[in-house]
């Protein structure tokens, strides 16, 4: 029983002494000596902000000129798929091979839905296709079944990209009223 009781007595006193050893290195906020105390920047002043700006200016600059040659490049990207969709015209207006020729007259663009080549559709397609749209829906049609045909005809859309949805032709009619 003696035994029982030195060793109970033997750990409370490291649990004791473990605390009090925990306790000397923690200090708290309120313990902190000169050293201890955290260094925080102070704020730039007016002097140092003065010296830096020059090398803001420099780093605006080619900022401003970098994006100046990026706006060059996409406008020849632009110019070179204008070129690319006007040969495409011409070669389905002569009827030499690629097929989708939507309209001929000349007060018409020529709409062509090759991946990401697309001619925009003119004012009076655009008019012409809503009109379509009208009739086929006061003749019951759904917004569904006029996407369909009008996917089915190969009518393009107004941007010339993608596909004919029910929620376009929704908005179509919605707007139309």
């Amino acid at each position: 029983m003696d035994d029982f009781l030195y060793n109970l007595r033997r750990e409370s006193d490291k649990r004791n002494k473990r605390q009090s050893h925990m306790q000397q290195q923690y200090r708290g906020p309120d313990r902190r000596t000169g050293k201890d105390k955290r260094n925080y920047q102070r704020r730039p002043d007016l002097e140092q902000i003065a010296e830096i700006m020059p090398e803001i200016k420099n780093l605006l600059g080619a900022i401003s000129t970098n994006q100046n040659r990026m706006a060059e490049i996409e406008e020849q990207k632009v110019k070179a798929i204008e070129k690319v969709s006007d040969q495409l015209a011409e070669i389905i207006a002569s009827g030499r091979g690629i097929g989708g020729v939507i309209t001929d007259s000349a007060e018409k663009k020529v709409a062509v839905g090759l991946g990401a080549v697309a001619l925009e559709v003119s004012q009076v397609d655009r008019d012409e296709i809503t009109k379509l749209v009208l009739d086929m829906r006061q003749k019951g049609s759904t917004y569904k079944e006029i996407a369909s045909h009008l996917e089915e005809n190969n009518i393009p859309t107004f941007s010339g990209k993608g596909e004919w949805h029910a929620q376009t032709i929704h908005k179509i009619c919605k707007q139309a009223n």
